[in-house]
């Protein structure tokens, strides 16, 4: 019944396809950040995580550049090969670093670190294939539950992270031997299917730079005015979310005691958003992308981060289980928010972006953007967290003040959404989308 009501003929085995790989790939990144992040936290400790997260989203920006040089100018499936064939392998490797007995500084930083960097890429690669396979109408149809996939995947790995953490302590590592080979068996995957792929030619006018694609990334979100306000608002949430989920840690670290507690809680809690999200994806979602559609969907992130750290601003009773509570609905609320609707919006909005450029140009917004707001919110809140270790500042005066913040830039952002809307008819008819329009405009007028 489900495949009758949303899949059209031919479109089953591309699906099941991509849905496999975001399903591997995302059971492997939620079981893996769940380690990393409250292995450093209960090992190292909460405060430092925030150096951790800074050379994360540098590093990601290093390797996102290194990606965009090569993602228009070779075969995606067979570079999508290459890329889970390579994690497979890193995985391997840092398993033996934790057999080893490496500092836990090390393992779990340089786990956080990967963990990263395959989440900037792999969903990146996986989602521009799937933009190259479908029209941007169906695209609107089979996004949703291409996004199911992925919140499987994730209630798959959480639930992994959380029962071995109950179960084996922090000796969780050993999740790190399936993890690779389930990436293996991603690769094995692409590589079996590549022949009945029909895909668009690598294009012959990428650069050859890093900053021929920043230029080209640059020059395409400035020149076409939905684009650019989406750019910013990105940045403005890459500040606020990576200032929730650290306040988050914060209160949570506070509150857990003995070996595996916090994993095991934070594995819970991510899989506890898991029943919303999937209504969110049945429903919600590609309501939004039909009616309001783009110009208005992209309100949601900011609005429901403007809410959600307002109640983490103004929650902050003495009793501390209260701040938790209050910590744990806000952050509760962006992950329902961020993984059912904004990044599905996102990823379709960029099928818009004409097939010859559409790499480069959707891995400056990814890689770059929410990287730049990340890093600025670490320098931000750290420099407040200094303050408040020398005493320069009371603890509940710094946590309102970088708090605070925040919660301007999720303001910010809401009226950016508001120029987005306002702008979207005319960036339509911007000669950058012309010709991808034209293409597609057939198939819009078939499937809808």
């Amino acid at each position: 019944m489900l495949k009758r009501q949303l899949l059209l003929p031919g479109e089953f085995g591309r699906v099941g396809l991509l849905a496999f790989l975001l399903f591997t790939n995302t059971l492997v990144l939620e079981s893996s950040e769940v380690i990393a992040t409250s292995g450093f936290v209960s090992q190292v400790g909460v405060d430092q995580i925030l150096v951790v997260w800074a050379t994360v989203m540098l590093v990601a920006m290093v390797t996102s550049s290194l990606y965009a040089l090569v993602v228009d100018r070779i075969d995606r499936v067979w570079l999508g090969v290459a890329l889970f064939f390579g994690a497979s392998l890193v995985y391997l490797a840092l398993y033996a670093l934790f057999v080893a007995g490496a500092p836990s500084f090390l393992t779990y930083g340089l786990l956080a670190i990967f963990t990263e960097q395959q989440w900037t890429l792999l969903p990146l690669l996986v989602w521009t294939l799937a933009n190259d396979l479908f029209s941007v109408a169906a695209a609107k149809r089979l996004f949703p539950l291409l996004s199911a996939s992925v919140i499987i995947g994730g209630v798959v790995g959480n639930a992994l992270a959380a029962a071995l953490g109950q179960w084996l302590g922090e000796a969780t590592h050993l999740l790190l031997v399936l993890n690779g080979v389930l990436l293996l068996l991603g690769a094995a995957a692409l590589a079996v299917i590549r022949p009945r792929l029909t895909l668009p030619p690598p294009s012959a006018e990428a650069g050859d730079h890093v900053r021929d694609m920043v230029k080209e990334g640059f020059e395409f979100v400035r020149e076409v005015p939905a684009y650019r306000f989406l750019a910013l608002i990105m940045i403005l949430m890459g500040f606020a979310l990576n200032t929730i989920q650290y306040q988050f840690l914060v209160d949570l670290a506070a509150h857990s005691t003995g070996p595996g507690q916090l994993q095991t809680f934070y594995g819970l809690f991510k899989i506890a958003s898991v029943p919303v999200l999937l209504v969110i994806q049945a429903f919600l979602t590609p309501w939004l992308l039909k009616q309001p559609g783009f110009k208005g969907i992209f309100a949601v992130m900011p609005g429901s981060m403007f809410l959600a750290l307002l109640l983490m601003l103004f929650w902050i009773a003495p009793v501390g289980g209260l701040m938790l509570t209050g910590a744990i609905i806000g952050n509760y609320v962006i992950r329902l928010v961020l993984t059912g609707i904004d990044q599905p919006a996102r990823q379709a909005f960029q099928g818009l972006i004409p097939d010859q450029r559409r790499g480069r140009v959707s891995t400056f917004m990814e890689g770059y953007l929410y990287p730049a707001g990340s890093i600025l919110s670490c320098l931000v809140t750290g420099g407040v967290v200094l303050l408040m270790q020398q005493g320069w500042l009371a603890p509940l005066v710094g946590r309102s003040l970088y708090l605070g913040i925040a919660t301007i830039s999720a303001l910010v952002a809401l009226m950016l959404a508001r120029q987005l809307y306002r702008s979207y008819d005319q960036s339509m008819l911007n000669w950058r989308l012309k010709r991808r329009q034209h293409r597609r405009s057939v198939l819009d007028q078939l499937e809808f």
